[in-house]
């Protein structure tokens, strides 16, 4: 049975990774990973504790946030600035 479909039906599902890099140079990890995410608004909320569990020291963080289509097309980033107090 053949598909009278188009491409720009389907929706593709994206994997999205939270990553902490101290001072924009130092990679801390992934903090947080979710796959299989519909296109649209997501919250991520963090615990103050680096990727190991350990607890963050004060200071200036930046978060990584990365989408990546499921069908391998090209990573979409943001970088938000994060304080640990």
């Amino acid at each position: 049975m053949a598909s009278d479909r188009r491409d720009s039906e389907f929706v593709e599902s994206l994997t999205r990774e939270v990553e902490a890099l101290r001072r924009e140079v130092e990679r801390l990890g992934v903090l947080a990973r979710r796959r299989e995410l519909l296109p649209g608004r997501y919250t991520f909320a963090l615990t103050g504790r680096a990727p190991d569990g350990t607890r963050l020291r004060r200071g200036e963080y930046t978060l990584r946030v990365v989408a990546t289509p499921g069908d391998g097309s090209v990573k979409q980033s943001e970088k938000v600035a994060y304080a640990v107090r």
